[in-house]
């Protein structure tokens, strides 16, 4: 597994699984755990500019 921290945004940690075999074994989230409700389309772009930064 790797990690990417970004120093200037401490909570944020995006996490590659390089095997995989490891992928596979972990448990799934169902949609109603995966979804993330009341956020806003700005904090969603803010989202998905910082995961193309990185």
């Amino acid at each position: 597994m790797s990690v990417v921290e970004h120093p200037d945004q401490p909570s944020l940690r995006l996490f590659t699984v390089d095997d995989a075999r490891l992928w596979d074994t972990r448990p799934r989230l169902s949609p109603e755990e995966f979804t993330l409700e009341d956020v806003s389309d700005e904090d969603w772009d803010a989202f998905h500019a910082a995961i193309a930064d990185a």
